[in-house]
């Protein structure tokens, strides 16, 4: 069976089981992919398929970031729901769509998917197989700013090297990147909840993908501090892990059953 019709077949299958991921301590880990040409204001949609297990060091924790613009899971909400939201800086006022109803101790797979113009409402948030409701969707005013001279960090701030300021808590499965806004059915698709193989992204828009890290390169158990997460879409924008000063996370996690086809 081709990796296509497996994909498809997936989407009807049982729940999905635990696979291999990444233990992010939620104080000073990240992942580090670098800011080769290719990654450099590219960002049109992004892949996540995560967990967040606690409010780590912020209300406001990066899933994404690069340079001035960040992918967040927000805990800070008045009404004590969280959320996730799409922010970049622009010249004169910040662009941001903000939405969905996420809790912590859940897993979800998410594609946040933009045309990069101005306008707000042209960013889509995905969530386990559906578009959410938004609660803010404000414009950038004066163009966005370049998100160049930073490199592209998973689970913090973006700087070079990562920002230990803004810690994701939780597990992050895998990540992908693309140079192109998918179709709404691809979004759909790559977020379903019950889909229990990976290599999804490999699989959509592959001559757009110019990222995508399955984050299972380490031994269950170990640190991946200084260690490679490789980028399997043949780009060669590899990650490179880093503990931070608290040495306390960061820590691979095995998968109890195969998830490759």
């Amino acid at each position: 069976m081709s990796l296509r019709a497996n994909l498809l077949l997936s989407l009807w299958l049982c729940a999905t089981p635990a696979w291999a991921a990444v233990d992010f301590d939620g104080a000073d880990d990240s992942i580090d992919f670098g800011s080769a040409a290719s990654l450099d204001n590219a960002f049109y949609s992004v892949y996540a398929d995560f967990e967040v297990q606690g409010t780590g060091d912020t209300t406001a924790q990066r899933i994404f970031s690069k340079g001035l613009w960040h992918i967040i899971y927000s805990d800070a909400d008045a009404d004590g729901s969280h959320d996730l939201f799409l922010d970049h800086d622009c010249v004169t006022t910040q662009f941001q769509r903000r939405g969905g109803a996420q809790s912590i101790n859940t897993r979800y797979r998410l594609v946040v998917k933009w045309d990069r113009s101005g306008t707000a409402a042209n960013a889509e948030i995905y969530i386990n197989g559906a578009q959410v409701s938004y609660a803010t969707t404000q414009n950038c005013v004066g163009g966005l700013i370049s998100d160049a001279p930073e490199d592209l960090c998973l689970g913090n701030d973006s700087a070079i090297p990562c920002a230990e300021t803004r810690s994701f808590d939780g597990l992050i499965y895998e990540v992908a990147f693309w140079s192109i806004e998918l179709t709404d059915a691809e979004a759909v698709a790559l977020t379903q909840p019950n889909r229990r193989i990976r290599l999804g992204p490999t699989q959509v828009q592959p001559a757009n993908l110019i990222l995508y890290s399955t984050l299972d390169d380490e031994e269950g158990g170990s640190s991946a501090d200084a260690d490679t997460f490789f980028d399997r879409s043949g780009n060669g924008n590899n990650g490179t892990g880093a503990d931070g000063a608290g040495n306390a996370g960061l820590t691979a996690v095995s998968e109890p059953q195969l998830s490759y086809p």
